[in-house]
């Protein structure tokens, strides 16, 4: 009887059934959403159409319709559908969870709405475990993410634990390192071994001194030493000994649960110095790698200080300046940032780890490709080498992105021949990898990073016209002409930034004028939103080969050299939000081939501040 309604197996039945689509746009379906959330509350709360009565413990009864809370609960799907016996009761008993809180749990189910407080969500977090409400869980963290507080982050990291809730853990264990020497010490010694271990170990972790993590350890030991005893040996290769205050040794040596390990401290102690004096020495152990480094704050703000650092004249030096601080000096600084290779270019990530990259060889004028890593969280401060660039090169372009990779872009090879050639590094994996190559050779020129695009500006190339800028896109990898060029000749050796979609070009020198080196005084700017084109202003300096760093809406011009090839001791500063433009009096100490920028409170922790 009903053949009239079957398909021929060859049929398309999308032939056969005319479809309309009906089209909603977010926010109207956002509002159909709320009215139905709303009506099935409404129902719930009215004991509308009702099948089933939660019990809590307490004996109060919250009505329900079954197939919503098995819609938004496993347990529930589990419990009602299933050969339960809840299946075909009207009357379900819920244990160990007070009805506040299966009320609130409930609520949310219908409503997707959470109704918590600072004292009923670690019961809560317990009932969102028991009724498997995943996605309740990135809400909960986002409100203890302000209400976290140093008597109860202990015990959302225990919760985040047995739960299994990885971003509430990191949340907690975030707030605990932060906030480590403030936290009651008896709440400290009833966390696990693995717990104890987990924080001290940690690079992060925010303390005064390394005593601190060593009379954590003493007191931990003793606050249960019959059965944490055992463990002492092992938590103790976790305490930085070379950072611990002057004279805290004898303590350490004093100390009667240490006694029976003192041949093994001494050896380990030496170990660990003899390795941190420098990084080739043979000997280690387990573990030694991390405790190698200071242990620095995860959140510090952004770089204030900026360093200039001159590798290449005879008189190498170094000059720091604090962005921060109103009429403040170019002072004298540390010679460590010096690099063994001359005319590299220089960049620095904001932990305090530095790169110098290609240049020349001090022995000779050879052009290398030698790249060395300055890290300033290691006991011995001295550069390395690390993994050297597929090609030797001098001149080129150089950028970061996000702090996990570097760009090198063009240079010119041990025969002067401008390259085309770009190089990617890998911070975490000391990689190199050769991308696409540019579609012109340049040497001279600039390179920056923003939002997925690479862009190339400026740079010599005798045999072309060097107008047009060029832009990698790493998604597409491939080069596109996405912005109009600049009309300034050829123009190289210039500052490059970018900041809130703006780029900016800053100085640098062409041969427009009968083939004469001209150093410029202009700025430039270029909304990548509007592409409308570059916007001109001038400075106060002409220059060349100077440094454009941005600081706080501040772009800080340094150094360079003025038409007469001399250096220019000099900064101008470009307020990126007044577009105005004023000179810093005080004078550079030392001429300013490369300047990357650092945080003062990173600086303090590490030590590398000169007094002015």
């Amino acid at each position: 009887m009903f053949s009239r309604f079957k398909l021929h197996e060859k049929s398309n039945p999308e032939n056969l059934i005319e479809k309309k689509k009906i089209g909603i746009d977010t926010e109207e379906f956002k509002n159909i959403t709320s009215n139905i959330l709303k009506t099935q509350n409404y129902f719930r709360q009215s004991d509308t159409l009702c099948d089933v009565m939660l019990l809590a413990d307490d004996g109060v009864k919250i009505p329900a319709h079954k197939v919503i809370l098995a819609s938004g609960s496993p347990v529930f799907l589990l419990m009602f559908s299933s050969n339960f016996k809840e299946k075909h009761e009207s009357i379900v008993s819920i244990k160990d969870i007070d009805s506040d809180i299966l009320e609130t749990i409930v609520k949310y189910i219908y409503t997707l709405e959470l109704d918590i407080t600072e004292k009923n969500i670690e019961k809560f977090l317990k009932a969102v475990h028991f009724f498997n409400l995943d996605g309740c869980v990135d809400k909960c963290c986002d409100f203890i993410e302000n209400v976290i507080n140093l008597e109860n982050c202990l015990n959302f990291m225990k919760m985040a634990n047995l739960f299994s809730y990885q971003k509430l853990y990191n949340l907690s264990l975030s707030f605990i390192l932060d906030n480590f020497p403030k936290i009651k010490e008896s709440s400290l010694y009833e966390l696990c071994l693995e717990q104890v271990q987990t924080l001290i170990s940690n690079n992060y972790l925010v303390i005064q001194s390394e005593d601190q993590v060593y009379n954590f350890v003493i007191g931990w030991t003793k606050f249960d030493e019959k059965n944490r005893k055992q463990f002492l040996w092992d938590l103790i290769k976790f305490v930085r000994f070379p950072y611990v205050t002057s004279g805290f040794f004898t303590r350490i040596f004093d100390e009667p649960l240490l006694l029976e390990y003192q041949l093994g401290m001494a050896s380990t102690m030496e170990t660990m110095l003899n390795h941190f004096r420098s990084p080739e020495y043979p000997e280690t152990f387990e573990g030694l790698t991390d405790v190698c480094k200071r242990r620095i704050p995860r959140h510090l703000n952004k770089p204030n200080v900026l360093i200039a650092i001159d590798n290449y004249d005879v008189f190498k030096g170094v000059s720091y300046l604090k962005t921060n601080i109103n009429y403040s000096n170019w002072i004298s600084g540390s010679k460590i940032f010096i690099p063994p290779n001359q005319c590299s270019k220089i960049v620095s990530l904001e932990n305090g780890i530095i790169f110098s990259i290609g240049g020349e060889s001090k022995l000779c004028t050879s052009v290398i490709s030698d790249v060395y890593i300055l890290d300033l969280s290691q006991f011995y401060r001295g550069w390395v080498n690390t993994t050297p660039m597929n090609y030797a090169r001098k001149h080129f372009g150089v950028c970061i992105r996000d702090n996990k990779s570097i760009y090198v872009v063009g240079g010119v090879d041990d025969d002067g021949d401008p390259l085309s050639s770009i190089e990617v590094y890998d911070i975490v994996n000391k990689t190199w990898k050769l991308l696409t190559t540019m579609l012109t050779p340049r040497s001279h020129c600039s390179a920056v990073y923003h939002k997925n695009i690479l862009y190339v500006v400026g740079g010599r190339n005798d045999e072309s016209n060097l107008l047009i800028i060029e832009c990698f896109n790493e998604s597409l990898m491939s080069w596109i002409n996405s912005i109009s060029q600049l009309n300034e000749g050829q123009m190289y050796n210039i500052g490059l930034t970018v900041d809130k979609d703006i780029l900016y070009v800053v100085g640098g020198c062409n041969h427009r004028y009968q083939r004469n080196l001209v150093a410029l005084n202009t700025l430039f700017k270029y909304d990548i939103n509007k592409n409308k084109g570059w916007s001109r202003m001038t400075l106060m300096k002409h220059r060349q080969n100077s440094s454009a760093v941005i600081i706080n809406d501040n772009i800080f011009i340094v150094g360079g050299k003025d038409p007469d090839l001399k250096p220019i001791p000099y900064t101008e500063i470009y307020d990126t939000k007044h577009c105005s433009l004023r000179v810093h009096l005080s004078e550079l100490t030392t001429h300013a081939l490369n300047v990357i920028a650092l945080n003062d409170r990173l600086m303090d922790i590490l030590g590398i501040w000169m007094k002015q």
